[in-house]
């Protein structure tokens, strides 16, 4: 008689920051950051928490920390870290500390940052009343303070948005030129409908930033971090509820009842509609803008999608670059768009916007010297910007800049982080003709990609990395079936949908895992299973057969290149 041993998968599950903001005051002496242990809980895990200045300065403003904590057997308690804090005595904004979450190395092997968070501190030098300022706005009678941090993910640049106030309601934040508005903010009291004050924010830039938004009167904060690449706003209409949470309480970065999600940029640019007729010169109005010396002409049309209430954007100029529209009240800006000329860079001029309001609405870019229009639809709900750099071909108005090198060919990729590892070997390559990832998809399982269908994390990550790259011709999608509830075909087809609504036109290629020599090596995966969902889509016809990745060799995975579990070295790719 045969005997049958089931052996269960070890699963020591993973290290996360309970939350990505943490608060602390000069006042209170250190911050407290929590690490939690999520998933399974079997065998001893471990994980490195350090700290690295914004614009906190170690020594001056906190003291810095790097840890391993660790979580023994079946132990799940969260782990807490003390962040030493610092009254430099200054009259000084909320300054920032990053928090690195990174893996702990194996023998001479690398550390993977896993998760980044921040600490904010909070002044206790100054007044507690919000007075104006050029490093923060006061809306809603100063009870609001708005502050700004940036950091230009292509260089390292860092600095703080300089505040450009407009109404009580509404103000700006410009990063690198006044006349270059990349942030706009709005309080509203929405007490009488959700009993909590709104905050809204629409973003005309794809730097990374955190807004740190401050209840003058509860002494309540909120932190919001738009992740580099990322164009999308935030319209949260529980911001900063009757029954404030007191700061020591901590809120997250996360938007509750938001009404769009924090790092998603969509594009649905339907082109020219038009051919060259009549070259009327754009003549500014309480309807028209006239942006770039007059060049282009935007006008909106808006529909409120909650009564059927129909208008026209009611423009207000800004600047040169920049313009204004509002739908019910002056003071209320609901649009905030931007052309730039950017034939230095690709031959093209540019156009953004920045959206806050979730009501319908098209907005008419014409360009006046040829005549194309560009139309950009609000879909109802939606609160994402957008940034079209290739809106209008440079043509007339001055010499223009010859654009780089056309490419035929250029892949995207979406997969979990063995498929991020592997890429970096087509990248090394030619880069010319792949994605460069500019957001990981650590994890990255199919269920998850399924669950978080439209705008959870993943499709945030993808779209960080369609914001950071040429247009993909074509996508290729491992399937990675990581977890115990394995991806069905309902999933994979979801999925599919899914990476089709938002990179039209572009063909998928679909592969599965690849082969391990000891498969025992990375044993958080379903092979088989990865296999059966590519033969399902291929055979439907929904997607093309992708490369078969070769085996996974040993010494490919084993330190000081690999990290010893599941992902390669230089060596395997």
């Amino acid at each position: 008689m045969g005997v049958s041993i089931a052996l269960a998968a070890v699963d020591p599950g993973r290290a996360a920051l309970e939350r990505t903001a943490f608060f602390g005051s000069e006042s209170d002496g250190e911050a407290t950051v929590v690490v939690e242990r999520l998933g399974g809980t079997a065998g001893v895990l471990s994980v490195r928490v350090a700290t690295a200045g914004l614009s906190a300065s170690q020594g001056l403003d906190y003291a810095a920390r790097d840890v391993v904590v660790t979580w023994a057997d079946g132990d799940s308690q969260p782990k807490l870290v003390t962040v030493p804090i610092f009254d430099d005595f200054d009259i000084e904004p909320t300054e920032l500390v990053e928090i690195l979450l990174s893996s702990v190395p194996v023998g001479l092997g690398p550390s993977i940052l896993l998760e980044t968070g921040v600490i904010a501190i909070a002044d206790a030098d100054g007044p507690v009343a919000c007075s104006p300022s050029a490093r923060h706005l006061c809306l809603l009678g100063s009870r609001f303070r708005v502050e700004v941090e940036w950091r230009n993910q292509r260089n390292g640049q860092r600095g703080i948005g300089t505040a450009v106030p407009f109404a009580d309601e509404t103000g700006f934040f410009w990063f690198f030129d006044p006349d270059n508005i990349e942030l706009a903010t709005k309080a509203l009291d929405g007490r009488a409908v959700t009993g909590a004050f709104w905050f809204f924010y629409g973003a005309l830039s794809d730097v990374e930033y955190w807004i740190t938004v401050t209840d003058t009167e509860a002494g309540s904060r909120q932190l919001y971090h738009n992740e580099p690449g990322g164009i999308c706003g935030r319209g949260d209409t529980r911001a900063f509820p009757l029954q404030s949470q007191s700061p020591a309480d901590g809120a997250s970065t996360t938007a509750r009842g938001a009404v769009g999600p924090a790092t998603v940029l969509s594009l649905p640019v339907e082109g020219a509609i038009g051919s060259p007729v009549s070259r009327q010169a754009c003549m500014a109005n309480e309807r028209t803008l006239c942006l770039l010396d007059g060049r282009f002409e935007v006008e909106v049309d808006w529909r409120n999608q909650r009564n059927g209430q129909e208008g026209v954007g009611s423009a207000i100029p800004f600047s040169n670059q920049t313009g204004l529209f509002w739908f019910f009240d002056s003071a209320n800006i609901e649009l905030v768009t931007k052309a730039l000329d950017g034939r230095g860079v690709n031959g093209n001029f540019w156009f953004f916007f920045g959206a806050l309001s979730d009501v319908e609405y098209t907005i008419r870019v014409r360009d006046t010297v040829t005549d194309q229009v560009q139309t950009y639809r609000n879909e109802p709900s939606n609160i994402c910007g957008q940034g079209d750099t290739a809106a209008f071909p440079g043509g007339g108005g001055g010499p223009i800049a010859p654009p780089p090198p056309a490419t035929s060919v250029r892949v995207g990729v979406v997969g979990c982080s063995q498929t991020t590892n592997a890429w970096r070997g087509w990248i090394d390559a030619d880069p010319d003709q792949v994605w460069v990832v500019a957001s990981g998809y650590g994890g990255g399982d199919i269920a998850d990609w399924s669950r978080d269908i439209p705008n959870g994390d993943y499709w945030g990550r993808l779209d960080a990395n369609i914001a950071a790259n040429a247009p993909a011709t074509a996508v290729w999608w491992q399937i990675c079936d990581l977890a115990a509830d394995n991806g069905t075909t309902q999933d994979a087809e979801a999925v599919l949908a899914e990476i089709q609504r938002r990179i039209p036109g572009a063909p998928v290629f679909v592969s599965s895992l690849a082969d391990f020599e000891t498969p025992e090596t990375c044993v958080k995966q379903d092979i088989e299973n990865s296999r059966f969902l590519v033969d399902h889509l291929t055979s439907l016809g929904l997607a093309s057969r992708g490369p078969d990745l070769p085996m996974v060799m040993d010494s490919w995975i084993q330190p000081p290149e690999g990290d010893g579990r599941c992902h390669v070295g230089k060596t395997g790719r």
